[in-house]
Order: C-alpha cells, then structure tokens, then sequence
C-alpha cells in the first residue's frame, strides 16, 4: 500500500506487524514516535497552548496586538469546538479538514494523515489485521469490501460534539485532550473500556517540557474473570467503568513526550490513566480513532 506524501508525520512509519504486543489485549507503545522537528512543531503550535476559559479575553486581546502565537490561530473559533468534560478536562473536538482553519500547517497534515482512508485501511489491514480478523471478522470483511471514503466525523458547531453520518459506516475522529490541574492522587479516568463503536485508538503524549508531575501515565489491565465476562460498575454515570478490583493491573506506559499508544478495541481492552502527583501543568493527549457508527456495535455493554 503505497505511503501519500505527507507520511513523514506518520507516528507507524516505524512499527512492524511484530510490534503489536497480543496481551492483555492488542496493543503498540511507539517511543519517539514522530522525528523531533515534527514532534516540535506539533508542540509549539498546540491549540490549547493559547487557549483557557479563563484568559481567551487576554488571547483576544492579544490577536489585536498583532501578536498570534501561529498563523491561522483564531481563539473565537477554538472555543466553538472546545468543551468541558466533568470540569477536570478540556477537549477539542477536530471538525472536517475545511472547518479546522484554526490549525497550523503541521498539525492540519498530521490529523489529515491519521483521519485518511488511506490510514484507516492501512492500520486496520496490516498492522492490526491478524487481531482484527480474530476478534472481528465480519467487521474485516466489510472493511475489504466497502468501496465508500472513510473520512473525519463532522462536529456540530452549536455543541462541538460530533455528528453521526449513517450513510457512512465506517468513520475517523480526532481529539485534544488536556487534562487539568487537580489535587494528587486523581485520575482523570480510571479503569474502563472503550465505546462499543470503537475499532481502534491512537493516543499522542505530549507532556510540556516544564511538566514536573509525577504518574499521569496509561495503565493496562488484563482482565480477573473469565475473557469473555467484564463486571461493569452500574451506578448511574459511571459508563463504560470496570468495578473496583475486577482487573488486574498488567503494565504501565509513562507519560512521556513524544510517546504514542495503539490499541485495538475489544471487550477486554481495560485502560486508565495512573493517578498523577504534584500535577501543575495540564497533561495534554491527542487522540485518534477509527470507529463505526453508534448504531454498529462490535460487542455488547
């Protein structure tokens, strides 16, 4: 499968079939994932750099000043995408490529790339292939034969939330997430599985060089019982939540600059996020997945 020509932000461009690590549940770790002068550039032009609730006036002001922390930068449209989760995390939604004029250069080519058809196809059939055809076979089957584009889910600008596309089944999405500052010991997510839509995630690190936290980093579970039963915490709001001490904590990823996770989404991909210590920077995350539509599941909750 030939490689378009802006691979070079490509975080796979080093990751071999052999990479993917089968327990306790398919999944890569990609240290220095993207050549430095990328990863660099993807960080001094972040988004949510330059953006909080509580100085976007100061941006504004800022932009009238002739000072723009990048070309293209616009706080007004940032904050029409961007949304509180549970007052602990900022995400901002990625709209289609022509709505997402906010962005720098380098960050519109990496997020074009991961969202791409060409990508989708390429991770779902040669690096995740074998597992995909295990654990989802009709589901590969159905990649093979779709002939329809695979593109980025749109966001609605009222909400910032995305948009589902019936008519198109198969799906990309991307998100910035940046944690908060919270008092030690908290987790801004704690063990739990992924939406049932879900095929497959790819998370950036992007930990600020002045970041002198502690923990924050990914946590994979394998699960206590039997590998087809999860025992889901069922208090109202708690989700896709595992109940306390139902997984076993098998391995950590540190939260590192410049690190990348791949995991394929099963009913068994237990995942959080370490608690973090000392926390005074926000613990920033970029976030791409290939998805079906809500109303396609590829297990039961």
């Amino acid at each position: 499968m030939p490689y378009p020509s802006n691979s070079d932000v490509n975080v796979l461009s080093s990751v071999k079939v052999d990479d993917v690590k089968a327990h306790p549940f398919p999944h890569i770790v990609i240290k220095n994932a993207l050549p430095q002068d990328i990863y660099d550039a993807l960080d001094s032009t972040h988004p949510l750099n330059y953006y909080t609730t509580s100085t976007i006036n100061q941006f504004k002001n800022k932009q009238e000043d002739n000072i723009v922390p990048y070309e293209g930068y616009d706080s007004a449209l940032i904050s029409r995408y961007c949304r509180d989760d549970r007052g602990h995390t900022k995400r901002l939604y990625l709209p289609p490529s022509s709505e997402s004029t906010f962005l720098s250069k380098v960050w519109t080519n990496y997020i074009d790339f991961h969202t791409s058809n060409f990508f989708f196809r390429y991770i779902c059939k040669e690096i995740l292939g074998k597992y995909l055809d295990l654990c989802y076979p009709h589901l590969s089957q159905f990649i093979d034969n779709y002939k329809g584009q695979i593109s980025r889910r749109k966001v609605n600008p009222q909400t910032g939330i995305p948009v589902i596309n019936p008519k198109k089944p198969l799906q990309t999405h991307c998100v910035f997430v940046n944690n908060k500052p919270q008092e030690s010991g908290f987790s801004s997510r704690t063990a739990h599985i992924d939406h049932a839509s879900q095929i497959y995630t790819i998370i950036l690190y992007m930990r600020d060089k002045s970041d002198k936290s502690t923990g924050g980093g990914l946590e994979l579970y394998e699960n206590k019982l039997d590998r087809e039963e999860i025992v889901y915490d069922k208090r109202i709001g708690a989700g896709r939540q595992i109940m306390k001490g139902k997984g076993n904590l098998f391995s950590l990823i540190p939260y590192e600059a410049n690190t990348a996770v791949v995991f394929l989404n099963t009913p068994v991909s237990i995942h959080g996020v370490e608690p973090i210590f000392n926390q005074t920077c926000e613990r920033r995350s970029v976030v791409v997945s290939g998805q079906t539509i809500d109303t396609i599941q590829l297990f039961k909750i």
